[in-house]
């Protein structure tokens, strides 16, 4: 039996919540968010001003590692949805393209 007959959302990618500082660079300017989600092929991220993004933008996410030794996650990035929360946040999902 497949995992995925057990899990829940059914996903091709089991999602990580995580909490880490993140940033993304579109156009030579950069935003700084917080990683929330994490998957092989996507994140998910959260900013706490008004970002000014659009879906379809690209551009390139860096996402901490959380200390130590291990070095960031840095990826091409192409954003699949802006939304805003309850609390005036910016809900950001982006699509991971290319690891650099």
């Amino acid at each position: 039996m497949s995992w995925r007959n057990h899990y829940s959302e059914k996903r091709d990618f089991i999602r990580m919540s995580v909490n880490t500082e993140a940033s993304l660079v579109i156009e030579s300017h950069t935003l700084s968010l917080t990683c929330v989600d994490l998957s092989t092929t996507g994140a998910r991220l959260i900013c706490h001003a008004d970002s000014g993004l659009e879906a379809g933008q690209q551009g390139v996410v860096t996402i901490s590692s959380g200390g130590g030794t291990t070095t960031p996650l840095v990826a091409d990035a192409s954003v699949v949805r802006v939304s805003r929360t309850e609390n005036g946040s910016e809900d950001i999902a982006v699509t991971l393209t290319n690891l650099r």
